[in-house]
């Protein structure tokens, strides 16, 4: 910056910067923006992934990055994560598992009591086999799990229990009217694919 022109002197020599004014390197005052924490002066410095990439495997090699970096740090300077975005995804995940099983834990005890006991074990067996498998898919087509796949994994687990309920009660009516077990269940698939189909 000393060295930038700023105009012509009458003799047509060039006025530099440096000849007019000190040029020193320092900081902003004032500065536009502070970090403390623990009431400590700090630099903030934020990193995000892409985005298909694991949560978790990202974070494990930043923190060797880390580590490897802490190592040629003076000794008045540390380094400290203050947010790591795995913990609150594990954090998710864990709230959404309690939810699952909260959620097959009471449709469970509802369909005891409205379709009885064979019927209920039939609808609540499709909660877990159908999270297996769309967390199965979701691996080989490598779908990351994240805030909107697992709103999603939710949404579909509801209308997935939701047509299994309607699919074994229209069993259990033609079964009421003397139809054969087989002959029931494609009867309701005959009478009930294309709605159940049509669902979002």
């Amino acid at each position: 910056m000393k060295r930038v022109p700023v105009s012509v002197d009458a003799n047509g020599y060039l006025v530099r910067l440096e000849d007019i004014a000190t040029i020193t390197r320092s900081q902003v005052t004032p500065p536009s923006s502070l970090a403390f924490i623990n009431g400590k002066p700090a630099v903030l410095i934020s990193a995000r992934m892409q985005g298909d990439i694991r949560v978790d495997a990202w974070t494990e090699s930043a923190n060797d990055l880390l580590d490897s970096f802490r190592t040629e740090l003076p000794d008045n300077i540390q380094l400290n994560p203050i947010f790591q975005q795995a913990g609150y995804t594990e954090v998710r995940l864990s709230d959404l598992v309690d939810s699952l099983l909260l959620g097959f834990g009471l449709v469970l005890a509802v369909l005891f009591i409205t379709l009885g006991a064979r019927s209920a074990i039939l609808v609540a067996l499709s909660l877990p086999i159908a999270s297996a498998f769309t967390l199965g898919m979701m691996s080989f087509v490598g779908l990351p799990i994240n805030q909107m796949s697992v709103t999603g994994l939710i949404v579909s687990l509801g209308i997935m229990v939701d047509n299994a309920i309607v699919m074994v009660d229209t069993i259990q009516h033609y079964r009421l009217q003397g139809v054969q077990r087989l002959k029931a269940a494609v009867n309701a698939i005959e009478h009930l694919w294309l709605p159940l189909l049509a669902q979002p």
